[in-house]
């Protein structure tokens, strides 16, 4: 499903928002805190606590690149490390997308 169709249905707060968010970018949520994580229980909570707070952000946000808004949300849920600062970096190649 597109970006803006998944948007919508958080606008339209309807929960099948959550499942196709987690269908489109789970598997990237889920690597990114892996990354910082590492523990499989410890992935699983950062990436339910980011689907949580889209849905609360989204409305009255509407995220013009879903994906960054997802990494932003999953990165502001972690204490803020000098490894996570430099991958977030490295994959995305601007520091000024952290909150």
């Amino acid at each position: 499903m597109q970006d803006d169709r998944i948007i919508e249905l958080y606008f339209c707060r309807d929960q099948r928002a959550i499942a196709e968010t987690d269908a489109k970018y789970g598997a990237y949520c889920r690597a990114v805190a892996r990354n910082i994580l590492g523990l499989p229980q410890d992935v699983e909570e950062c990436v339910s606590d980011t689907w949580l707070q889209a849905w609360n952000a989204i409305p009255p946000q509407r995220p013009a690149r879903l994906k960054l808004f997802l990494a932003r949300i999953s990165y502001s849920d972690q204490s803020a490390t000098e490894e996570f600062t430099q991958f977030f970096n490295v994959v995305f190649g601007n520091s000024s997308l952290i909150p």
